[in-house]
């Protein structure tokens, strides 16, 4: 049987409205990620971040990705978890985060110097 509940039904439906910063950004990620990964995992990745920069134009004004804080992370975390997402589905969106803010060091080192990973030192739920 398949499953019948939709995951990012409401959670997505503003992402016209993320900064295009933010969309380039994803973009440029998700083209590095195809490199290694299925395209199903590349467009789990792309449906997963969608979700934050929604939340992220909605909760934190649309800020870029480099500039968001470790408590707007936890942030995020929080009201996932209001929606009812799972432990589990919270690792796996925290996941996705790191793996972008990952790939924001290892690629950008020399446009962002400053940046880490905000993940970082988050405990799991």
């Amino acid at each position: 049987m398949s499953r019948s509940l939709v995951y990012n039904q409401g959670m997505t439906g503003g992402f016209a409205k993320v900064s295009e910063q933010n969309k380039a950004l994803m973009e440029d990620f998700l083209g590095y990620a195809g490199i290694s990964k299925s395209p199903q995992t590349v467009n789990q990745y792309r449906n997963w971040l969608m979700i934050f920069f929604c939340w992220n134009l909605e909760h934190n004004e649309n800020r870029f990705f480099v500039d968001v804080k470790k408590r707007e992370i936890a942030s995020y975390f929080g009201w996932l978890s209001e929606k009812g997402s799972s432990p589990a589905r919270i690792g796996t969106l925290k996941a996705v985060l790191s793996s972008l803010s990952n790939y924001v060091e290892l690629m950008y080192e020399d446009k962002y110097p400053n940046f880490h990973n905000q993940t970082k030192g988050i405990e799991s739920l």
